[in-house]
């Protein structure tokens, strides 16, 4: 039995849909957009729709000479878009891989 109570504090918290949808990563960005609800960006260079999204795994070196000594961060960026008329590309460096970086000590945890 729900108690008025509890059905009242459900309609005060944010409604969370999940969506699955058959692998995303063919979709273009127009049909992701729609599916779940997002606006669809155009790409920062060159303004085109035509974006796809990849899985990447990085390999950063630190600058300079002294930064050959440092080894370099691997890194997996999570959702990597990639604009397939002019190259540009935009990821997220994941927070422990940002740390490395910032801190130039690829061994931190």
């Amino acid at each position: 039995m729900v108690t008025p109570d509890f059905a009242n504090s459900l309609s005060s918290q944010p409604r969370v849909i999940y969506i699955t949808a058959p692998d995303t990563h063919t979709l273009n960005n127009k049909e992701l957009a729609f599916l779940f609800g997002g606006i669809q960006m155009s790409c920062k260079r060159c303004s085109s729709d035509n974006q796809k999204e990849f899985g990447v795994e990085m390999n950063i070196h630190f600058p300079g000479r002294e930064g050959i000594d440092k080894g370099a961060v691997v890194v997996f960026p999570q959702a990597t878009v990639i604009c397939l008329n002019c190259g540009f590309a935009e990821f997220s460096v994941p927070e422990t891989e940002l740390r490395r970086l910032a801190t130039e000590d690829p061994n931190i945890e």
